[in-house]
């Protein structure tokens, strides 16, 4: 490695703990960290934690609606969230369903970042006519709502996993595209791009190896805000039928089977309720304080 190349570095790294630093400053950022932090640790060892096959989706007719509790907490038949119309641990479904939910949020918006925010670049670098054909499919997405357009996408592809991340991640290109486009126009005529051209580089290398980079602040703003919207919407279509299947657990199909019982038996659809107002509360916390971090105008 020679010098430049450990300047480059130590600066990255600088930058690095001064953003976190930043971070720290917010209570609120910290407090959605450890909550969302909570929730991805148990979506990570939920097969270790509780059984997939035996708790989750196996029925027992004769443990149906039992209450929360904490008796027998370190056996095999503690309930500590309580079990469902078909007795399954609600517990055990709510973990297994946070792996669901948070795949969804992070893959859908990772994907609609990666490709929306291509689309944004291409259209700010090249211009014209790239520029007018883009935009104006992009506008023509955006006009119409997300959820109804992800729905659209799920009616006609079916209800799924993979077909509910396409939707999603279909619904949002928009967004991004936009947010690139805006970022990008005012990086295209900087030196250091003109620099790149005379050296020889590709149009498609100065993209993604110079003009992206130099996006990522606000594309990493808008990801957050964007993962909490998206486990809302995945919540919102297996409430309406048309995301995960039962009896596969998902926080959204929770609350459409608890609907019924919502008044003999409220744990069923607070619990799931609950958790899908934290996880998204949580992500956008992290949000706010991303935002804070990485806005120069906003630091002491």
């Amino acid at each position: 490695m020679n010098d430049t190349e450990k300047k480059l570095a130590l600066r990255k790294k600088s930058r690095s703990q001064m953003i976190w630093r930043q971070f720290r400053k917010s209570r609120t950022a910290i407090l959605g960290l450890c909550i969302l932090t909570v929730f991805v640790l148990f979506a990570v060892f939920a097969d270790v934690i509780e059984d997939f096959d035996t708790r989750a989706i196996a029925t027992n007719q004769q443990a149906r609606f039992e209450a929360p509790s904490l008796k027998n907490l370190f056996t095999e038949n503690a309930h500590i969230f309580g079990t469902d119309e078909y007795g399954r641990d609600v517990f055990a479904r709510i973990i297994h369903g946070a792996r669901v939910s948070l795949s969804i949020g992070i893959l859908a918006t990772s994907c609609s970042a990666v490709i929306g925010g291509l689309l944004g670049a291409v259209a700010a670098f090249y211009g014209k006519k790239w520029d007018f054909i883009i935009m104006r499919c992009m506008d023509i997405i955006s006009s119409i709502p997300s959820i109804l357009l992800a729905m659209a996408v799920v009616a006609a592809l079916g209800a799924n996993l993979t077909n509910l991340l396409i939707a999603l991640s279909f619904s949002s290109i928009a967004t991004y595209a936009r947010l690139v486009r805006s970022s990008v126009v005012t990086l295209v005529g900087q030196e250091f791009i003109e620099a790149a051209r005379a050296c020889g580089a590709s149009s498609f290398k100065i993209i993604v190896k110079h003009i992206i980079p130099n996006s990522l602040s606000p594309i990493i703003c808008q990801m957050a805000f964007s993962s909490s919207g998206m486990i809302l919407t995945a919540a919102s279509m297996s409430y309406l039928g048309l995301g995960i299947q039962p009896p596969d657990p998902e926080w959204g199909s929770m609350l459409a089977s608890a609907k019924t019982y919502i008044w003999s038996y409220p744990y069923l659809i607070t619990i799931p309720g609950i958790c899908i107002v934290l996880a998204a509360l949580s992500i956008t916390l992290i949000g706010d304080g991303l935002r804070d971090a990485l806005d120069p105008k906003l630091k002491d």
